[in-house]
């Protein structure tokens, strides 16, 4: 990675993956002068079902499978 990349990291919009995903980011950063780092908020599964216990509409892997997602395809 050169100095001048940019690094996307996709997180959730709760308060505490936000915290989370902004410290690692700002650490990140500052070891390495140049960089520059962007939030990509992710909307999951988990976030959007709001009815229903979390178990009816399978449990794990809820609240990563779009970060996953965006991994895999490239935009984080």
């Amino acid at each position: 990675m050169n100095a001048s990349q940019v690094i996307v990291v996709a997180t959730r919009r709760s308060a505490l993956a936000l915290a989370q995903s902004r410290a690692w980011m700002a650490t990140l950063t500052a070891a390495n002068p140049g960089w520059r780092a962007e939030e990509l908020h992710v909307v999951t599964t988990g976030d959007r079902i709001q009815d229903r216990p979390l178990q009816q509409v399978g449990g794990k892997g809820l609240f990563i499978k779009e970060v996953v997602q965006a991994l895999l395809e490239g935009t984080a």
